[in-house]
This record gives structure tokens, C-alpha cells and sequence, in this order.
């Protein structure tokens, strides 16, 4: 599944691994796969693989109160090298990448 063609609105964010010696950035979210008619959230991992820069902040408390609806407003996915941004109800991550990959959860 492209990255691009992933929408990422009222997504779960459930975790974030960093694996600073391979450049990995992995996060862990919950997703409708059909915006419109899906009424369960599936488990997908996004990789980022030869990163070069990843910033962001988070909101602890806001994250965990926004979990019914979904804390994740919107992403904007890198196509090939360049940056990717995920926009938080409690903040956002910045991840500068040669790839980003979207697997989800059979």
C-alpha cells in the first residue's frame, strides 16, 4: 500500500521506536482503512528507513484524551526522499527519510 494513498485522519498514534544505529523511525497506529465506511481501526506500522532527521513534540495528556476520536488530524507522507509530517491533536513529528513505508496489519 502507498503511503499517499493511506488516510491517516482520526487515527490512533500507539507507539514510537527509534533505532538511531540503523536509522530506523517506526510508529505504530491504529487506522480506518476506508475513511468512510470502515467502523473498526486496524493496526498498521509506518517505516521510515535511511532517516536523517526526525523532530516533533508531543502532548502526553492531550494524546491519551483524544483516543476516542482519534489523535492523529492528518499526515502529509514524503513521496521517495523528502520529509514526512504528522500533525497530532497534541502535537506533530517531522521525519526527513529516503523511504516511508505503510504495512498494514493482515
Amino acid at each position: 500500500m502507498k503511503p499517499v494513498d493511506v488516510e491517516l485522519h482520526d487515527a490512533l498514534l500507539e507507539s514510537v521506536a527509534v533505532n538511531y544505529a540503523k536509522k530506523l523511525v517506526s510508529l505504530l497506529v491504529a487506522y480506518y482503512p476506508e475513511p468512510v465506511a470502515s467502523s473498526k481501526r486496524v493496526q498498521a506500522t509506518i517505516i521510515f528507513s535511511g532517516v536523517e532527521r526526525m523532530s516533533g513534540f508531543t502532548d502526553f495528556f492531550e494524546l491519551a484524551n483524544n483516543r476516542f476520536a482519534g489523535n492523529i488530524s492528518h499526515w502529509n507522507p514524503a513521496v521517495g526522499v523528502g520529509t514526512t509530517y504528522i500533525y497530532l491533536t497534541g502535537g506533530m513529528f517531522a521525519v526527513t527519510a529516503k523511504s516511508v513505508k505503510f504495512r498494514a496489519e493482515a
